[in-house]
């Protein structure tokens, strides 16, 4: 029950809107310095430069970004310490985006995966994971502790 339980925990701040049907994409603005998940559980716009920043009504009470040539590494941490990692990488062709990423926050580490498709694109110059996603695989979010 408590796998279960974290499983479902995890896809919903992994996964923003995953966990409820995939009904509506999830969405991303990211500029060289800046970081903006309108989907995310909170909604929060922090620096992306590295640093912790405060984050109000989640799991997590900051978030660190940083910013890859293909994509994304987010960071949340609560209290100081780092309880989930997320990788977000998209390819070539810019029309798939992998996410796998890393839970800490148990008595044990909790790993998986997600894949996404466009649905919307990027503006020009910005980081290529900006715009709107929509997961079409989220098998490999089945945690395993």
């Amino acid at each position: 029950m408590k796998m279960l339980l974290a499983g479902a925990f995890a896809l919903a701040v992994f996964l923003p809107v995953c966990a409820s049907a995939q009904s509506k994409p999830d969405t991303f603005v990211i500029t060289k310095t800046g970081y903006s998940c309108k989907t995310c559980t909170p909604a929060f716009t922090v620096k992306a430069d590295g640093n912790a920043y405060p984050v109000k009504g989640g799991a997590f009470d900051a978030v660190a970004i940083r910013l890859t040539s293909n994509g994304v590494t987010e960071i949340h941490m609560k209290g100081g310490k780092v309880v989930t990692t997320i990788n977000t990488s998209v390819s070539s062709d810019g029309r798939t985006a992998t996410t796998d990423f890393t839970d800490t926050s148990g008595a044990k580490p909790a790993k998986g995966f997600a894949v996404a498709r466009r649905v919307e694109g990027s503006p020009k110059g910005a980081n290529p994971v900006s715009g709107s996603w929509q997961v079409v695989d989220s098998s490999g979010a089945k945690l395993s502790r």
